[in-house]
């Protein structure tokens, strides 16, 4: 092979330094048939460039060897549709004229063009094309595409080898590191509006509408993908689902050749560097062992007709968690257990057990004590010097997360005319969702199992019509639990016990919020979560008529979902709430509050759908102009209980009874069927996009579409979790003037209140019963002797509308020098209907808020959540990239500069970030128009791919490879809020704003001691509408990761690779954004706590800390 001269590699590093060269090959996209199929289009010319009709064009397969033919019309335009990703020849032959071939790429959900020039001469011969220059530009499509291919995938530095990495690095999207929902966002659109497709089946959740992930909160099988194109903006009518980008991976397939790989990954502590506020405070590395493997291997099971692929991947991550842990001290434990009068008053300021009558419940504090006791490090602890009545010592214990999956994939070359595969995916793995530094009968072990499977048949009914098939099918388990909560439930502390404040006095014990030392652990949130099983067809037709290309398509997804919400707070399974408000109480026996939940099923069955159809006509009215005009209708189902447990508002909320007296049967509307009462049925999603080539190195391409995201069917979660389905009691206790005991099974306990309250509102309910003034009988509160709280209920508005976004795009595209492009994008959008969550219950009993009144609105009802589709956004941006592929060198650097606009973010159910979603002025959601969560003015992504070769021994400086990611962002927005508690079931009002005589910007290592210039300019909010929603920016965000590997071969086509991957390169520390609350004092304007990335190769939420340099060995043999 040919090297190329050391100057020439200094070039190239010294412009990866410099600007972060990304290599993202591009593939010229568009128009594809569908996300799992690309088409081959041209023109065939003779040397003075007029047409040449009925020529032959043969494509063939080099991996499986099948072939497909058609002819060029009277234009000399041919179209090959609907052809499995990978490598293709493409011989063409015409009468009076020596044939020509050419070796093509074809990437999924895009077109690749093909331009042939004949010469005449005899037919007989054929020149093979094997010039280098690589066809960048777009000359058929309008939309925004980026692919990547095996060597990308395989190469590029993947923190967790997670298949939703590489949409990161595309033009338009912008990386979530603030830990909320969603792993990025593209042109301003939420990070909940992004679909996720393997081999076309669907790899999301209904619920959330996120991509799927396993135990590890991973979506592994990057082992298993041939190549990922991302569609950031799709004027292809066969595109539906989501409004953002679409994401469609292809899975390996088997060839005529055996091929395969094999590949571990290894990181430990001593390959890290320290965080900055460990440095900060003297504290060591954090320890981690990190494992990961992958190994494929394919091949033909029958030349040329079937062909196999199977690949197994997994990970098993150690992360130890310690933190200071406090509990009840020696003294205090024995002090509560002593006789009559022996309590130290210091101790138990109300006497102890014996003192109080309650020596009956002597053994369940001995089994609390127990725990305590033969805690790990207990014993190396010490008293508070504060408080004798706490202990304090080192709380340890491991994160031990793991998963495993096995894929197959099966190739069939039926006939010339059809061609099917079928792809299948086990995944097995437990999550360590909590884990105990007491005992490990307290931890949260989730399995979280999952399988799928897609079947494709392609049939080619004639040169000029072909039709795909689709049928795809999963099962996931995503339940949250603590596998012991039977057990516990059966025990005598099926509560979780939890010390989170005080009362009378001081003390530490009663202050800790950290539920790894609280008796129970998280159990009282547990289970939760849902069992997902789902299935979809589609079916897609290519139509070739003269100038144009007709496409006609119809899908169609169903899920039915277990939902375990109900389950929550179930004393069944451990997950009662012990509140310890004052220690003193405590002692005496009593407990200070008590929460528990009665469903009337542990789950319920939920079912939604989702439909779409399509027609669309590609019409090529020259060779220089293509045009395309479709329209996509879309339905999708009003999610239904099948135990007609749906328990909603009757009304919108302005228009319901808000007398205490009111009978709850009149405010809810419960067992429903349906979750909405009306919605929007039909999405109508026009399409329009067009390309124009003035010159042989410049393209034009623009286009306009409408889109439509699923009404999250999360609020099912909610909806099934209300009255009468769901009864959730709170009993106050001894804090209150309510005595009540700690041992569940005692009588005058707070579960027996509870269970007396159950009862009550069961046999109420139906006849009318209210809060207070319907009468005696009939008032819960007074049937239940005061211990029936008024309900926390979530609603929807009367009507819902499914969230609809406009988008649009101009780009202009030129090529520099021949293999490098640069393309100017202006990519706009707005949207409407989106949800919002409005707390219309919402009260000032101080009177600080001038828009809020003194008392609740509603007097029969407490917290009330309702969504409505209210809110909107706005963004627009100039997206510039520049694309180079080189037989050295691969990359794409984008630089993006955009302004995104809402009322409210990331769909108006979980938060991109730190920032709160809901509506924050019950009364005027236009108020808080203002920056989007996702709003970062400037930023830079970049991915590169580099071959470098030098002179030397060839063991020495052959086979290297170099290839990395840069990312950048100017920070993202948040607001400085007022939380004085004085707002009752509502959202805080932002702080007031003195002046805008300020840095708006704040970040940097100086800030986690000294407050940012913004802190002294907000006050004390008076009423909403004090300060501009979102106006000020954390801090920025820098990034650069790298992939060195050296290879040795073995054979010609084999080799060992060793490597070292570096994330976090240059050991940047990136800041989150800071404490911004008026009410937080000195700690107002402080950095507090450092960035990650959503996926790291410590998993994701794991609770590894992934923001200073990780170094990860890397080993592989490649066949």
């Amino acid at each position: 092979m040919r090297m190329f001269q050391m100057k020439s590699a200094v070039l190239a590093l010294g412009l990866l330094v410099a600007g972060g060269f990304v290599a993202t090959v591009p593939v010229p996209a568009a128009y594809g048939q569908s996300n799992i199929s690309g088409d081959i289009a041209g023109t065939v010319t003779d040397p003075s460039g007029a047409a040449v009709s009925n020529a032959q064009i043969t494509v063939t397969s080099a991996a499986r060897g099948d072939v497909k033919v058609v002819t060029s019309d009277n234009a000399g335009n041919f179209r090959v549709p609907l052809l499995q990703p990978g490598t293709y020849k493409v011989s063409v032959k015409a009468q009076g004229f020596e044939g020509a071939s050419a070796d093509v790429t074809v990437s999924q959900g895009v077109i690749t063009p093909v331009g042939v020039k004949l010469t005449v001469g005899q037919a007989s011969t054929t020149i093979e094309v094997t010039g280098d220059a690589v066809q960048l530009l777009h000359t058929d499509d309008a939309q925004i595409s980026t692919t990547f291919d095996l060597q990308q995938i395989q190469t590029l530095p993947n923190p967790g080898n997670d298949l939703t990495f590489v949409a990161q690095t595309t033009p338009g999207a912008v990386m979530n590191t603030q830990g909320g929902y969603g792993n990025f966002s593209v042109n301003g659109l939420p990070g909940t509006s992004n679909t996720f497709t393997i081999n076309g089946g669907y790899e999301g959740d209904p619920y959330l509408n996120l991509n799927n992930s396993g135990a590890t909160n991973l979506l592994l099988g990057n082992n298993d993908v041939e190549s990922v194109t991302v569609i950031t903006n799709s004027y292809d009518a066969a595109f539906g689902g989501l409004g953002g980008a679409q994401v469609n991976e292809i899975s390996r397939s088997g060839s005529n050749h055996w091929h395969g790989n094999l590949a571990y990954w290894w990181n430990g502590r001593v390959m890290n560097a320290n965080s900055y506020f460990n440095k900060a405070s003297g504290s060591p590395r954090n320890f981690d062992n990190a494992n990961q493997w992958a190994a494929a291997v394919g091949g033909p099971l029958k030349r040329d007709k079937i062909f196999g692929f199977i690949d197994t991947e997994g990970i098993r991550v150690i992360i130890p968690v310690r933190n200071t842990a406090y509990g009840p001290s020696p003294a205090y434990q024995a002090a509560i257990l002593g006789a009559a009068g022996s309590a130290d008053p210091n101790l138990a300021p109300y006497g102890n057990l014996a003192d109080n009558g309650n020596t009956g419940e002597a053994g369940v504090y001995q089994t609390i004590f127990k725990y305590y006791n033969n805690a790990p490090n207990w014993s190396k602890g010490a008293v508070d010097s504060q408080d004798p009545k706490t202990w304090i010592w080192n709380g340890q214990t491991t994160n031990f997360g793991r998963e495993w999956l096995l894929n197959g994939r099966v190739d069939f070359n039926i006939s010339d005319k059809d061609r099917l595969y079928v792809h299948f995916k086990d995944d097995h793995g437990v999550q360590p969702t909590q884990t105990s530094f007491l005992d490990p009968v307290f931890d949260a072990q989730s399995p979280q199992p999952s399988y799928e499977g897609q079947l494709n048949e392609t049939h080619t009914f004639g040169p000029t019509l072909t039709n795909q098939f689709l049928l795809a099918a999963s099962y996931y388990r995503a339940i949250f639990t603590n596998t012991n909560g039977t057990t516990l439930g059966g025990s005598n502390i099926p509560f979780a016990l939890i010390a989170e404040g005080q009362a009378t006095e001081s003390g530490d014990w009663d202050l800790n919020v950290n539920s790894s030392s609280w008796i129970g652990g998280a159990d009282y949130a547990f289970p939760q979560g849902r069992n997902v099983t789902g299935y979809q067809f589609a079916d897609d037709v290519s139509w070739n008529k003269g100038k144009h290309n007709w496409k006609f398509g119809y899908t169609f997804r169903r899920d039915d979902i277990s939902d375990y919400t109900s389950s929550e707070h179930n004393i069944k399974f451990g997950g009662g709430e012990n509140f310890i408000l004052d220690m003193g109480d405590f002692a005496a026996g009593y407990s200070d509050e008590w929460a528990e939940r009665f469903p009337q099923r542990l789950s319920n069955p939920v079912a939604l759908y989702v439909s779409g159809g399509y027609v669309q006509d590609q019409y090529k009215p020259t060779p220089k102009l293509s045009l395309t005009l479709g329209l996509r209708l879309e339905h999708n189902s009003n999610p239904l209980c099948k135990t007609n447990c749906v328990s909603n508002l009757a009304s919108d909320f302005a228009n319901l009874p808000h007398t205490a007296s009111a009978p709850y049967n009149t405010i809810l509307a419960s067992g429903r069927q349906q979750a909405f009462f009306a919605q929007q049925d039909i999405a109508w999603e026009p399409r329009f996009g067009f390309s124009y080539q003035p010159g042989s190195k410049t393209t034009i391409r623009g286009g306009f579409g409408m889109f439509a995201d699923y009404f999250p069917a999360e609020i099912m979660g909610d909806l099934i979790a209300n009255l009468p389905n769901v009864d959730r009691f709170t009993v106050l206790g001894a804090a209150y003037g309510n005595p009540i005991t700690l041992d569940a099974s005692d009588p005058a306990s707070g579960h027996a209140a509870a269970v007396t309250s159950y009862h009550a509102l069961n046999a109420l309910y139906s006849q009318g019963a209210c809060y207070k003034g319907c009468g005696p009988s009939l008032s819960l509160f007074n049937v239940t002797g005061g211990v029936f709280t008024r309900p926390t209920i979530t609603g929807t508005a009367h009507k819902v509308f499914l969230p609809t976004y406009e988008e649009w795009s101009f780009a202009v595209e030129r090529e520099l020098v021949k293999n490098t492009v640069l393309a100017v994008n202006y990519v706009g959008n707005r949207s409407y209907h989106q949800p919002v969550a409005n707390s219309p219950n919402a009260w000032d009993g101080a009177g600080t808020n001038a828009s809020l009144p003194t008392s609740r609105p509603n007097t029969a009802l407490g917290s009330v959540t309702e969504y409505y589709s209210g809110s909107y956004s706005n963004f627009n941006g100039l997206i510039s990239t520049l694309t180079s592929r080189e037989k050295w060198l691969t990359l794409q650097f984008n630089y993006a500069y955009g302004h995104a606009l809402d009322t409210s973010s990331n769909g108006g159910f979980n938060a991109f970030g730190v920032n709160a979603v809901g509506q924050i002025n019950p009364y005027n959601l236009r108020q808080q128009y203002g920056n989007a969560d996702y709003d970062t003015r400037h930023y830079i992504s970049a991915n590169y791919a580099l071959t470098p070769h030098f002179r030397g021994p060839n063991l020495l400086v052959n086979d290297w490879e170099l290839a990395g990611t840069i990312f950048h962002n100017t920070g993202y927005p948040f607001s400085v809020t007022d939380a004085t508690g004085d707002v009752v079931y509502g959202t805080a009002a932002l702080a007031k704003q003195i002046d805008n005589n300020f840095n708006h910007h704040c970040g940097g290592g100086k800030h986690v001691n000294t407050p940012c210039d913004f802190a002294s300019h907000f006050t004390a909010s008076t009423d909403y509408g004090q300060q501009g929603r979102n106006q000020l920016f954390g801090p920025n965000y820098t990034d650069f990761d790298l992939d060195v590997n050296k290879g040795f071969r073995v054979t010609e086509s084999a080799k060992v690779k060793l490597g070292v991957q570096f994330f976090n390169l240059m050991n940047h520390p990136n800041f989150q954004i800071p404490l911004a609350d008026v009410n937080d004092g000195a700690a107002n304007g402080t950095i507090y706590t450092t960035a990650n990335t959503p996926t790291s190769i410590l998993g994701a939420f794991l609770g590894g800390d992934a923001s200073p340099r990780l170094i990860q060995f890397k080993g592989s043999f490649v066949f």
